[in-house]
């Protein structure tokens, strides 16, 4: 599926040739100039960066992609760690604000259940995909083999961190402008069947959480799904979430996506409660015993990364939980992590102190979802002072304030900050907003702030691989976009023509 390399050559001298002159005119923009750069980022999401079908139960489907290397004709879905996350916080938002401006809001609503429904695969037959591998040696094209193989109990809280490979590229690889893809079910590949980490649950655990806060029960009946399984569909009906008019053999009526998405927090919090007690030594030196670690359900061993040997997943095991109770509203406690209460807040507001180092963005995005008089604060004044990766750039983690307003349905009115302090705070945002190159984020769009896979996960990558031609699937500035109208009260958001139900594979 190799691509003519003249072609190629002279797509990315006219994209690095449009990056430079779009770029110029980044300052000075209006709402309607980035709700406009928004519906462009959404159209370049569904045609480069994914497939959206109505075959959920296709391997890599509904998954987004992180990054397009053309210089090596690749896409790669990274480690999923800003893919489901941003995906999930992104569609929410813009469900809400397209309901709440009385604009369609079908195509995205479709997305969302579809996205909902990846998730659900995922958990299904993570498990069934291990089994098949250790039984067989190999991995297969034909993935409905080793969906034979799913058991009782696998829908658990236990995820591969994709589901993209060999399979699905056969099938749907003309859909990209690459020659090749890089996932968890490539053959061959060095991580192949690599379970999610920590990071990767607390992060896709925002997107939820929006989900929770923003979206109730809707109607899915006119929206086309081949959901034909007998384990996802029995399992939504019986715990209340899905409703069919008879039994489960009809097509879905309706769709409570709050109870879904908290039915996902359940599954995450209690699979990182594991029933055996595993040592590990925080630093490399200080040994500690837990239950508070990732364990293959499989293989019976920690999984390969962020597995909490650390004392990562302990040591904010309280964050977990409170954020557990504010969006399931219940104690989902069964082990006790490192921190009492009290430690694991002032770790929160002081991180320099308890050097929580890499942990801090997770006790960021947790904090999110719990509410607090001094949360908002605090969360602002890290975003602009404290930078953990020592780049001295700010702002960092932007995006968390906001997010904090929106779970708790607050607004910048309702602060009532000094006017000084308001049009700061909304100068820093439409400042980011502004400067986000109109094709995309790239590591080289010439742009500082947009030139890193994520800038609200991963500020540290910014201005790297500028010598490289990578583009970006842009969700963080989508996410950052959203929660921005939500929280300055931005109105006429609407569903602008460049990408109204195009590409679907359906």
């Amino acid at each position: 599926m190799y691509r003519n390399k003249a072609a190629t050559t002279m797509r990315r001298i006219f994209i690095g040739l449009s990056f430079f002159v779009l770029t110029i005119h980044t300052y000075g923009q209006t709402p309607h100039d980035n709700l406009i750069k928004y519906w462009k980022y959404r159209d370049r999401l569904r045609t480069r960066f994914m497939v959206v079908s109505k075959n959920v139960l296709d391997y890599g489907v509904n998954i987004p992609a992180s990054d397009i290397f053309y210089d090596k004709d690749l896409i790669s879905w990274g480690d999923a760690n800003n893919n489901m996350s941003h995906y999930l916080s992104m569609l929410a938002t813009e469900l809400w604000l397209l309901k709440n401006n009385h604009q369609d809001y079908s195509t995205t609503l479709k997305e969302l259940y579809y996205a909902m429904l990846a998730l659900e695969r995922l958990d299904t037959y993570s498990e069934s995909n291990l089994r098949w591998k250790a039984a067989h040696g190999s991995w297969l094209e034909n993935d409905s083999l080793a969906k034979s193989y799913v058991q009782p109990g696998d829908i658990n809280g236990f995820l591969l961190r994709d589901d993209v490979g060999d399979g699905f590229w056969k099938k749907y690889g003309s859909h990209f402008d690459v020659g090749h893809c890089r996932g968890n079910l490539n053959n061959g590949s060095k991580y192949q069947l690599e379970e999610m980490s920590q990071d990767v649950i607390e992060h896709i655990m925002e997107g939820l959480s929006l989900v929770n806060t923003l979206v109730g029960t809707e109607s899915v009946a006119g929206i086309p799904c081949n959901l034909s399984d007998k384990y996802i569909k029995p399992r939504l009906i019986h715990l209340g979430i899905m409703t069919c008019d008879s039994d489960a053999y009809q097509s879905p009526r309706s769709v409570n996506f709050k109870l879904w998405a908290q039915d996902f927090v359940k599954r995450f919090i209690l699979y990182m409660q594991s029933d055996g007690t595993y040592k590990g030594k925080i630093g490399g030196i200080i040994p500690f015993t837990t239950h508070w670690v990732l364990v293959n359900p499989i293989t019976h061993k920690l999984v390969l990364e962020g597995n909490g040997d650390d004392g990562g997943v302990a040591m904010i095991s309280n964050g977990l939980i409170e954020a557990g109770k504010a969006i399931t509203g219940e104690n989902l406690r069964i082990y006790p992590g490192l921190f009492t209460d009290k430690e694991y807040n002032l770790a929160f507001r002081h991180p320099k102190t308890f050097q929580l180092g890499k942990e801090d963005n997770k006790t960021r995005s947790l904090a999110c979802s719990v509410s607090g008089k001094k949360t908002f604060a605090v969360l602002r004044k890290l975003r602009d002072h404290y930078n953990p990766h020592k780049t001295g750039h700010f702002p960092i983690y932007e995006h968390f304030p906001l997010m904090y307003l929106v779970l708790h349905h607050l607004t910048y009115t309702d602060l009532k900050l000094k006017d000084k302090v308001y049009k700061s705070e909304k100068a820093l945002y439409e400042g980011l907003l502004n400067s986000a190159p109109v094709g995309g984020p790239a590591s080289n769009c010439g742009v500082y702030d947009w030139t890193s896979t994520s800038r609200c996960l991963w500020p540290e990558n910014l201005g790297k691989n500028s010598t490289e031609h990578i583009e970006y699937n842009g969700l963080d500035y989508m996410m950052l976009h959203n929660l921005y109208c939500i929280a300055f009260g931005v109105k006429g958001f609407k569903a602008l023509n460049i990408a109204a139900n195009k590409t679907d594979n359906n």
